[in-house]
């Protein structure tokens, strides 16, 4: 009797606790895919904006811009958008510790490969 009763007990706690750590580890991975898949966007969003506001300030600046001209604008406003928004923000040791801690090593090796064209882009 007294060992039905903590049989019991022990294998629910041991249920409890595989099914939280499952979640636990869900939740892990799906805020990686999630961040990695919102750099992503955010990108495409900063080179959709770099590309009208090249295109606006060429067509209205008051001088003429042939195209290879207009399209170093574009590149020049992308590498600014992407540091000021992505790249500066990664590089602050603080967010660099806090995510880190969050994640395993090879984890954080794929956050730093997403992160990686972006850094070197704007170092170019």
């Amino acid at each position: 009797m007294f060992g039905t009763r903590t049989l019991g007990h022990y294998i629910a706690t041991r249920f409890l606790m595989a099914i939280l750590t499952t979640f636990l580890l869900c939740s892990v991975l799906i805020y990686l895919i999630d961040f990695v898949e919102l750099l992503r966007m955010v990108d495409g969003i900063l080179q959709t904006q770099a590309t009208a506001d090249g295109e606006y300030f060429c067509s209205n600046s008051g001088a003429f811009f042939d195209r290879e001209r207009c399209n170093a604008v574009k590149a020049c406003l992308l590498k600014a958008y992407r540091l000021q928004y992505l790249v500066s923000g990664a590089r602050i040791e603080r967010f660099q510790r806090a995510l880190s801690s969050k994640l395993t090593a090879g984890q954080m090796q794929r956050v730093d490969a997403a992160f990686a064209p972006l850094s070197a882009y704007v170092a170019s």
